[in-house]
């Protein structure tokens, strides 16, 4: 298929993976899906339905917003030539300075979730919707620039990066809600929220050099 025997590929692929596991581990991906479900009494595996389903309108977003970003970039391509891989590099630079010198903002302690307050609505159907609301209107913003790289090797290998897009979400988005309902917040996943934008800046950096100078 047109683009998968690229050997660019794989290292977009990896960043990818990598991009959507990591921000998936951000604890405004699984805290609010525990506490909400904790207030409305959901069982298990209701409060999972309702993490897989805003999950999925998370990918769904970021999967628009990818695709605009991709003929944005294919346009300014074909108008000036050649600038996709600087454009693309630009961006992921950017990005990855962006991650390496940004302070996040504090996110809710998660030590104990048992003390954290309980947020209850007036019915489920409410709770539903301002959960998948709030993951609808945050997309992955790191997921982008790697769409915007992986635009020379065709509409197959965009199909391939969202398939992994939301793979990788809704496996870290479930594990953690689980590990939190659990009573697993022992392993304090704040702290590898600490390391999250270093990682990605690394990772993005790497894939920025990556396809601004190697030509196989």
């Amino acid at each position: 298929m047109p683009g998968l025997d690229n050997p660019i590929l794989w290292p977009l692929l990896a960043t990818a993976f990598a991009a959507a596991f990591l921000h998936a581990v951000l604890p405004t991906h699984w805290l609010p899906f525990v506490l909400v479900g904790r207030g409305q009494g959901w069982s298990t595996g209701r409060t999972l339905g309702a993490a897989a389903l805003s999950g999925a309108a998370h990918v769904i977003v970021t999967i628009v917003i990818g695709l605009l970003v991709v003929l944005a970039g294919v346009e300014l391509d074909k108008r000036y030539g050649g600038l996709l891989p600087v454009i693309s590099a630009v961006i992921l630079g950017g990005l990855g300075f962006y991650f390496l010198v940004s302070r996040k903002k504090k996110s809710p302690q998660v030590d104990s979730p048992a003390a954290a307050p309980i947020r209850q609505f007036a019915s489920d159907r409410a709770a539903l919707a301002s959960l998948v609301a709030v993951l609808a209107f945050y997309p992955s913003e790191a997921f982008l620039p790697v769409y915007l790289s992986a635009a020379p090797l065709g509409w197959t290998a965009f199909a391939v990066l969202s398939l992994i897009l939301a793979g990788a979400t809704l496996m870290g988005m479930m594990l953690f809600t689980s590990l939190a309902l659990l009573g697993a917040n022992r392993l304090r996943f704040e702290r590898w929220e600490r390391y999250e934008r270093f990682i990605l800046a690394f990772v993005l950096f790497a894939l920025a050099a990556m396809v601004l100078f190697w030509r196989p």
